[in-house]
């Protein structure tokens, strides 16, 4: 059988997502473009995002967006959400796909120390989303021991 437009109007219905209610079931998902000027959503991104809107997406999420200062990975035109100073792009971002009646979901992430030869130097200690693993983790000689008492422990 082959779809037609009229055969998927349920597309164009709306859809609610907890508090968030979209327009259609037109859905962007997160994409790394690393178009980060000094780890801050660029004009570039606002524009790219903007012609997803008008396309007709109901809902954008956005790439990942580092959530502690240490975790923006190997990305290094990655964004980051942490800081005071991305306010204002944010702002400008939600208002540039509002006007298209598209929302606007931020992908936020921590995969860890961002690491340049310092991990090695013990200059830093280990971040997790898990208290479980954090109190379990001993950063240094006892790693890969940890590690593997971690995994080997039962949920």
């Amino acid at each position: 059988m082959t779809a037609t437009l009229s055969t998927l109007t349920h597309i164009w219905t709306p859809l609610t997502i907890g508090h968030t209610t979209v327009k259609n079931r037109i859905l962007m998902p997160a994409e790394t473009i690393v178009y980060a000027e000094n780890h801050i959503i660029s004009d570039r991104h606002i524009a790219y995002y903007r012609e997803r809107a008008l396309g007709g997406a109901a809902l954008i999420v956005t790439e990942q967006q580092a959530a502690h200062r240490l975790s923006k990975g190997s990305f290094h035109a990655g964004c980051t959400a942490w800081e005071k100073r991305v306010i204002p792009q944010y702002a400008k971002l939600a208002d540039t796909v509002h006007v298209h009646g598209t929302k606007l979901f931020v992908q936020l992430f921590t995969c860890g120390v961002h690491d340049k030869g310092s991990i090695r130097s013990g200059e830093h200690r280990g971040y997790h989303p898990s208290l479980t693993v954090r109190r379990r983790w001993s950063w240094g000689r006892q790693r890969l021991t940890s590690w593997r008492k971690v995994l080997a422990t039962p949920p």
